[in-house]
């Protein structure tokens, strides 16, 4: 099983971040995407590709109702703020400019850290799996976006170290997967949650059963926290057992190559 250093979700909504959460807890870190809902496909590949720094550098625009998101025009993405709709909606049904101001101020400088962390990441020498979730559209292009994005990734992560996994709903696996490079993982649950219940809804056993594939909790890096000086347990006895595996493996190739060896010598005899 490859180990990766870092997980990262691409979106498309909240859905594939909050079921990484639950399955990582604490250890599931955030990067530019990974709270994001994607609302213009070409603007998410040419921000991956190009200066992801230019993130809420154009027009924010407020989305009334949204429970407090703002739309990067720029990038296409919406993106959550701290603010909810009740402290940005006066009791009038005007906007208060002076909270959305502080808001998209909030936002800038927040996002403008993801977008560092995410550059950096790409630079760096880390194992790292993209997250996408791919609600089916069209299957030209839902397929062309997914080879578009894996050669975008391709061409901006340095090392090469890194995995795309696609998930899409069961129905339309088989489609989407003979269509697909082979390069890019394609997986699938039954069903997605709807937009407005990201946190909640969906299948949750299904993502479970992908990440599982996946991941063991005990070699995932940043579940085990290893940059800490505590070491779980439950780590420790798993490299145990890995070793006491290993051991084995290796006692058996003697054998065989003694019983070669021996096999080889009787030959000559002859």
């Amino acid at each position: 099983m490859k180990v990766y250093d870092e997980i990262v979700s691409l979106g498309y909504n909240c859905e594939v971040s909050f079921r990484l959460r639950d399955y990582f807890g604490n250890a599931f870190s955030s990067y530019l995407f990974t709270w994001t809902y994607m609302l213009d496909r070409q603007k998410f590949l040419d921000c991956i590709g190009g200066d992801m720094t230019r993130i809420m550098s154009g027009k924010v625009n407020y989305h009334p109702h949204s429970g407090g998101m703002f739309i990067d025009e720029q990038t296409g993405l919406s993106l959550h703020s701290l603010k909810q709709d009740s402290e940005i909606i006066n009791g009038d049904g005007t906007e208060n400019t002076q909270v959305i101001s502080e808001a998209i101020s909030e936002m800038r400088s927040r996002y403008g850290h993801l977008a560092d962390k995410t550059i950096d990441l790409f630079l760096s020498d880390k194992c790292s799996l993209f997250v996408i979730k791919i609600r089916f559209t069209n299957l030209d292009e839902d397929v062309k976006f997914i080879h578009d994005l894996y050669l975008a990734l391709k061409n901006k992560y340095i090392s090469g170290k890194f995995d795309l996994l696609v998930v899409v709903e069961a129905e339309h696996e088989a489609a989407i997967r003979n269509e697909i490079c082979k390069d890019v993982i394609v997986r699938s649950v039954p069903f997605f949650s709807t937009d407005g219940d990201t946190d909640t809804g969906g299948d949750h056993a299904a993502w479970n059963k992908i990440f599982d594939e996946f991941f063991s909790l005990q070699d995932y890096k940043l579940y085990c926290n290893l940059t800490s000086s505590v070491i779980p347990t439950e780590y420790l006895e798993w490299l145990k057992h890995q070793n006491e595996e290993h051991e084995k493996y290796i006692e058996e190739l003697h054998e065989g190559t003694e019983f070669l060896a021996k096999q080889l010598q009787q030959l000559k005899a002859k």
